[in-house]
């Protein structure tokens, strides 16, 4: 039977074209068809089921459809380099795709917890990944999409969804990366209408794998950017130490500024062993910095010509009684070589609280690194209270302090050899003088020989025999 036969018999008779499909062929099929219709007839056709939320809008959506939404999420994400924000814009559009009236998005700023993120919050809450408490705090430990209502509790998660009042419908989702660690988990919210099913979750995969993508290379062009920051800062501190001859102080005050900038630290304090008395003395003592209006390193590349607030450093270090080696988080890096990361500083026994006491300061969170050269310790280099996400330093953090650690002993080296070829110069030109003075008769011995005259060989014996 031909092709032209078949067509010839569905046309006359419909009603058998009708009952098999209504035998025979899925919703899901029969939606598809509708769009695809939809698309040849270039007119609008509404989807004839009530799941129009999800499936109308993506998964039997024409390629167009798709391409518009997927734009629309791309510009969304486009113009910020910050992952928390880039994050927080995703799942709002998410949000908005399943019809969620409201979400909640945590991220995992530290390994085992998950932190609540939104741009509003002044002070984000953190909690634990483990089962027992809360729906994200489970959803974050099992890594698996979770749909929950809160007029059913559930043992795994008691505590359900804070902050949510009456009965809701919950879809919570974890995102995860490439290598399967936890980045973030969306907790979507529905106050009414039906729960969450498949066709939702089809769609939150479907924009998370397309934002993924885009929060990956939006994050590959904000690291590219601050590492050619980084870079050119670096170039400029290498041209000052070998070309300018500028004062070590402001040196190693720059470093410092940069690295706190990086980290994001509102303090940092540079200590120098003094290996005669065993002691550490404080060199460059409560650097502070002050932002540009673009947070960006838009000093890195200046003249460092700081002499002023070197000044002001220096005179902070002296009123810093030196310490023995071993005593407080600064000593315990001296002695050991380790790098620190103190999370809170009053809660590790390490922790000396002498300096706070004098300068009326309050030390929250701390990250020391020492400063080697050839293998020995010669100081310590500090940054205090991180002032962004959880307050606490991260192991990038450590990773970008410790280039700015060894930049920092270059400049220490440095100096010190300058002061070595310096101070020799000094002993040079004081023997220098001491010859010359002792090389040169005085006027009066030269006028003494001129009187007596120059004694004749004849009135002498001949030494030679």
């Amino acid at each position: 039977m031909s092709w032209d036969q078949v067509k010839t018999y569905l046309t006359s008779n419909p009603d058998n074209l009708e009952d098999y499909i209504l035998d025979h062929i899925g919703l899901d099929t029969l939606e598809k068809w509708l769009q695809r219709k939809s698309k040849k007839l270039n007119k609008p056709v509404k989807s004839s089921t009530s799941r129009n939320s999800c499936l109308g809008k993506w998964k039997f959506s024409v390629e167009a459809d798709k391409r518009s939404m997927l734009t629309e999420l791309s510009q969304h994400l486009v113009g910020s380099s910050n992952k928390a924000l880039l994050m927080w814009e995703l799942a709002n559009c998410i949000s908005s795709a399943v019809d969620a009236d409201q979400f909640k998005l945590y991220l995992v700023y530290t390994e085992g917890e998950i932190t609540e993120f939104a741009p509003e919050i002044e002070k984000p809450t953190s909690q634990p990944i483990r089962s027992g408490t809360t729906l994200a705090a489970h959803c974050a430990k099992v890594k698996d999409v979770l749909k929950f209502s809160t007029a059913t509790p559930d043992p795994r998660y008691p505590k359900g969804v804070p902050g949510i009042k009456g009965a809701a419908k919950v879809l919570c989702y974890p995102v995860c990366s490439e290598n399967e660690e936890l980045e973030a988990v969306i907790e979507l919210v529905r106050s009414k209408g039906h729960t969450f099913n498949e066709d939702d979750i089809e769609v939150v995969n479907s924009y998370l794998v397309w934002g993924g993508v885009s929060i990956h290379f939006a994050d590959i062009y904000s690291k590219v950017q601050h590492q050619k920051s980084v870079n050119d800062f670096l170039l400029s501190v290498v041209k000052s130490i070998f070309q300018e001859m500028i004062s070590m102080d402001t040196l190693i005050v720059q470093i410092m500024n940069q690295a706190q900038k990086l980290v994001d630290a509102d303090r940092a304090s540079l200590f120098l062993v003094d290996t005669k008395t065993n002691q550490l003395y404080a060199r460059i003592f409560d650097v502070s910095i002050e932002q540009t209006e673009d947070g960006e390193f838009s000093q890195a590349t200046k003249e460092i010509s700081e002499e002023n607030k070197t000044k002001q450093f220096l005179q902070k270090s002296a009123n810093i009684e030196p310490f023995p080696i071993g005593k407080g988080i600064a000593g315990h890096v001296a002695q050991t070589g380790e790098t620190l990361n103190v999370a809170d500083a009053y809660k590790d026994d390490r922790f000396n609280p002498a300096i706070d006491e004098e300068t009326g300061y309050t030390t929250k969170s701390i990250l020391c690194m020492p400063i080697c050269i050839r293998g020995s310790v010669i100081g310590v280099l500090q940054m205090i209270n991180k002032k962004s996400g959880e307050e606490t330093f991260t192991t990038e953090d450590e990773e970008s302090f410790k280039t700015f650690a060894v930049y920092c002993g270059l400049a220490l080296h440095h100096a010190k050899l300058y002061d070595k070829i310096r101070r020799s110069e000094q002993k040079y030109k004081v023997a220098l003088e001491v010859l010359s003075y002792h090389n040169a008769a005085a006027m009066d011995e030269i006028e003494e020989v001129i009187n007596e005259g120059i004694p004749k060989i004849e009135d002498h014996e001949d030494i030679s025999t």
